[in-house]
């Protein structure tokens, strides 16, 4: 009988020191003892915080809105880049504006009647570029009548791309490239114009605060 009372208060010792050392192992131990006994949905210690980054820090070409837009009355916000060409000949121009501005820019041919030009836009290719990544579509294009300055009662043929860009980023400068190229020779009705012949307009658009101020074109 003595021995069985010994037996029996070893046994609860025992259990009183598991007990006892159970309580003293680390948390972070504990934590993966947990996660291996059926416990697998620890209390989180820690907050997952998402962000979505502002317009003004991040930008690709994807962020780009591209619309078809000749005439200023159908894009009225836009800031047209022709316009501040003025009486500037140049093939490339620096630009500054705020990053939020909706830039109209454009550039055509024109030919001395309907039928020439159609014949000479078999041989065009259009130029509508950012930072190298052609975004010519057709749906750019609009011919129209345009008044002869020689003759003002005398009407010729013309085509056009234009279009508005926006969704650029503060602090990050884009290459717009905007003209056309022929892939053989034409005549518009007054001149010959070798295949391989090319104009386009270069603006370097640096992006600006939206406290700017006044647009700048250089």
């Amino acid at each position: 009988m003595l021995k069985t009372r010994i037996a029996v208060s070893l046994l609860l010792v025992a259990v009183l020191l598991l007990s006892a050392s159970c309580a003293l192992i680390p948390q972070k131990i504990q934590d993966l003892a947990d996660n291996f006994t059926g416990n697998t949905e620890p209390t989180p210690r820690y907050i997952v915080v998402t962000s979505t980054p502002q317009a003004s820090s991040l930008v690709s070409q994807a962020d780009l809105v591209i619309k078809p837009c000749l005439y200023n009355s159908d894009c009225p916000d836009a800031v047209d880049l022709d316009d501040m060409l003025g009486a500037q000949q140049r093939e490339s121009y620096e630009v500054k504006l705020p990053y939020n501005a909706q830039l109209k820019l454009s550039n055509g041919w024109v030919a001395i009647d309907e039928k020439t030009l159609e014949e000479n836009l078999t041989h065009i290719k259009w130029i509508l570029e950012v930072d190298g990544v052609d975004y010519f579509e057709p749906e750019f294009i609009v011919k129209d009548a345009v008044t002869s300055i020689e003759d003002t009662s005398v009407e010729n043929a013309g085509a056009w791309v234009g279009v508005t860009i926006e969704g650029f980023a503060l602090d990050q400068p884009a290459t717009l490239v905007v003209g056309h190229t022929f892939t053989e020779a034409v005549n518009d009705g007054w001149d010959d114009y070798p295949a391989g012949y090319t104009s386009t307009i270069t603006y370097y658009f640096l992006p600006q605060p939206l406290d700017f101020g006044a647009p700048t074109m250089k």
